[in-house]
């Protein structure tokens, strides 16, 4: 895609707002917003994933206090998969808040043919009416292995005149080609998780990684070095012992580079279904070794029955404006304390 460049007043009020919306015993959203703080105005955001359904509105009424609407659009929506706790609501998210200025990013290999699910294939239909209804523009996304650069979104470049320019986008990491044409045409088979789009937010010198639901046999496949100087990783798959390589990948990279602080935002979102009581105890204590602190939006002695961790980065200072946690969510482990 071709950079916008934007100018703005000063870059030091430039903000990138986290939201991580967690439900128990399901579900899953994120919403990322680049926030001018001096204005209190949106410059550009993004929806990842979608859960709502009664009293779990979260996403509708966060995106609603940004004035976010058909009018004033959602800038891209990022449907990892199409699994039930990532996906319920979609088609709402598109027609509320979408408009034919939004781009809807969605894993190759997702498609009518492939949805073997009822409830899947059903939102994906629904979904795809409103998509031709709001006049979106729809793209399928995979990464091969072999690509050096992979494909980048939203990016966009804002000055100040100032200080340094500030450049944002939005790097798909996975899906990888090859599996998705093993899966889907050789196998014939289709497990959702193989197709999920993990990608990392580039914003000044500040890199935030968002797994989806990758599983380790994906994460691998990353160019490593891709994963470099982060600052926050939204850990993939629920904390599942599946996806459980990342900590030890970003560690290596840390004792190679020779950086021996770490500050690392680390947030998982909780899976309740049946035998799965996800995240496990076990791979978040992985993930000590690489964060400063590690948030889950559910708790034992849950009362809301969601849990929204909120994190406000400025971006030229490369620190933590402000952080909060809702409903149960709650730092499950802090370095300093």
């Amino acid at each position: 895609m071709t950079e916008e460049r934007i100018t703005i007043d000063s870059n030091l009020d430039i903000q990138l707002h986290i939201h991580v919306f967690g439900f128990h015993p399901q579900g899953e959203s994120i919403l990322l917003i680049i926030f001018d703080a001096s204005k209190e105005q949106v410059i550009r955001s993004i929806a990842v994933d979608c859960f709502i359904e009664k009293n779990k509105k979260q996403i509708k009424n966060t995106l609603k206090q940004y004035k976010i609407s058909n009018q004033n659009p959602l800038n891209l929506i990022i449907w990892t998969h199409p699994d039930y706790d990532h996906s319920k609501g979609m088609e709402l998210l598109v027609s509320e808040f979408a408009n034919k200025q939004t781009i809807l990013v969605t894993p190759d290999g997702m498609n009518i043919w492939n949805l073997v699910n009822a409830h899947a294939l059903w939102t994906y239909i629904k979904t795809l009416f409103y998509v031709k209804k709001n006049r979106l523009l729809i793209e399928h996304v995979n990464n091969s292995n072999h690509r050096k650069y992979p494909d980048e979104y939203l990016p966009l470049h804002i000055s100040d005149g100032i200080l340094d320019d500030l450049h944002f986008s939005v790097e798909i990491l996975t899906p990888h080609a090859d599996k998705i044409i093993k899966k889907t045409e050789i196998n014939k088979s289709l497990k959702y998780n193989d197709i999920s789009i993990s990608f990392i937010v580039h914003f000044g010198s500040m890199n935030f990684y968002f797994g989806g639901d990758v599983e380790n046999e994906s994460i691998k496949g990353v160019n490593q070095y891709r994963l470099t100087n982060l600052s926050y990783v939204k850990i993939p798959h629920h904390g599942s012992d599946t996806s459980d390589v990342l900590p030890s990948i970003i560690e290596n990279l840390y004792i190679e580079n020779e950086e021996d602080e770490r500050y690392v935002t680390s947030v998982v979102t909780s899976f309740h279904n049946g035998k799965s009581k996800l995240p496990y105890d076990d791979v978040l204590n992985k993930y000590k070794s690489i964060s400063n602190i590690i948030v889950k939006t559910d708790s034992i002695d849950r009362e809301y029955y969601y849990g929204t961790y909120f994190v406000s980065y400025n971006i030229v200072a490369e620190s933590v404006a402000d952080s909060q946690c809702y409903g149960d969510a709650n730092i499950w482990y802090n370095k300093y304390y």
